[in-house]
């Protein structure tokens, strides 16, 4: 569930063939045609085969050149802004750009003809009420004004017949694949190599969460192993899981494969299988790292916790909490017993890391003074070690106090300065 748009995307090499190759839906199609198919809506873009990319030199290439040309156009003609990928190797031979991927060149006629007048016959007419741009009649007409040859006429009647029965069953053109409903947790991650490409995909979760949907449809193919579903799409399996973490609602549309996607998977490696993803570069984005917007999350569950198990998520510390100074809750709490809230979490192999990190300043201190101490905690999301590595250091024990306020007592500044030092 990664989308770049086609223009962030470089060709990795210098031309390309006007066909495509055998083995889509589009086979020995000249890729102006299948452009045209996108345009008329006889081809929607979740037919056309994901495209891989890969990282070099901080920029994004593809091997898959020709559908990325036909993506491209598809931008350039304002129908298209983002575009599914997936994270991959490209062989070095791939790589034959003289323009560092800027622009290709294609070898013939790339063929079609929509895409070549495509917005001068947009703005050649004005559509009825009830058939608007998006209507192939519409659309056919304004071919018929512009002047294209009969025999493409022909071929979007015919399209147009074919849709307009869609309702009815599947086309019986398109090869059809067993596709099941299932959950993030339902499928497990088969990952072959470590995923490189962390600023990308924490700057995709952050665009994800910022959207207003609660609800995200996340198409994966995915095998059977020992009664169980794996899928060798782990960026887009994390990205699911991570926005159920979140509060988000995911459904996965799991196309069934007969085998993984990845070419050089051995199934007898079942070490590979796991519920975790293994990745070798910090995970960009800013929104998700936010405590505040954690903070926010529905609570998972309550638990009993010994103080000295959680820890802090932050090296240092405000010198206030709420509208009082962080000693005057302090010296309250320790004669009254009590904590202005309970302390909100998150939790990661039985560890818990305090959200509320001024209350666990608190608790520690009392914690010296009276020994071992319990408290109730809420925890508000529980963490992969991914997101954790990436929210905090691992085990803070010990934050320090920074001065925020001139407003203290003298009583509750030799308080601070006191612990302060204690503490050095």
């Amino acid at each position: 569930m990664l989308y770049l748009k086609p223009s962030d995307i470089r060709y990795s090499q210098d031309s390309i063939g006007s066909h495509f190759g055998k083995g889509t839906i589009h086979s020995y199609k000249r890729i102006g045609e299948t452009l045209d198919d996108l345009l008329l809506k006889r081809t929607t873009l979740d037919q056309i085969p994901t495209i891989t990319v890969s990282q070099l030199n901080g920029l994004t290439f593809t091997s898959d050149n020709r559908r990325l040309w036909v993506f491209k156009k598809l931008e350039e003609l304002g129908e298209c802004e983002e575009i599914e990928v997936r994270f991959g190797y490209i062989q070095p031979s791939k790589f034959t750009t003289n323009s560092s991927g800027i622009s290709i060149r294609v070898r013939g006629d790339p063929g079609g003809c929509v895409w070549r007048t495509w917005n001068s016959a947009r703005m050649s007419a004005t559509p009825s009420s009830n058939e608007g741009n998006g209507s192939l009649r519409y659309r056919l007409d304004m071919l018929r004004r512009e002047g294209i040859q009969s025999r493409y006429e022909q071929r979007y009647e015919e399209a147009l017949f074919s849709l307009g029965n869609a309702q009815f069953g599947p086309s019986s053109m398109v090869a059809q694949t067993p596709v099941i409903k299932l959950t993030p947790k339902d499928v497990g991650f088969y990952q072959m190599r470590s995923v490189s490409y962390g600023q990308t995909l924490g700057e995709r979760l952050d665009k994800c969460l910022l959207k207003t949907s609660a609800n995200f449809l996340c198409s994966l193919d995915v095998f059977q192993n020992n009664s169980r579903y794996y899928t060798s799409d782990c960026d887009r399996l994390w990205l699911s899981r991570t926005l159920e973490k979140f509060g988000k609602k995911v459904e996965i549309k799991g196309t069934i494969k007969s085998k993984p996607s990845d070419p050089v998977v051995d199934l007898s490696l079942l070490s590979s299988l796991s519920d975790s993803l293994k990745i070798s570069t910090p995970i960009g984005g800013e929104h998700w790292k936010k405590i505040e917007n954690i903070l926010d999350l529905p609570t998972l569950e309550r638990k009993k916790v010994l103080v000295s198990n959680i820890y802090f998520t932050v090296p240092a510390i405000s010198d206030v909490y709420g509208e009082d100074s962080i000693a005057k809750v302090l010296v309250h709490s320790f004669a009254t017993t009590e904590i202005p809230r309970s302390m909100r979490v998150i939790e990661h192999n039985g560890n818990f890391y305090a959200l509320d990190n001024e209350i666990l300043w608190v608790l520690k201190e009392i914690e010296k003074i009276l020994g071992r101490l319990q408290v109730i905690v809420e925890v508000k999301m529980q963490m992969d070690r991914v997101l954790l590595s990436n929210f905090t250091s691992d085990k803070i024990e010990k934050v320090d106090i920074s001065v925020t306020s001139d407003r203290h007592t003298n009583e509750e500044n030799f308080i601070i300065q006191y612990i302060k030092n204690v503490s050095m």
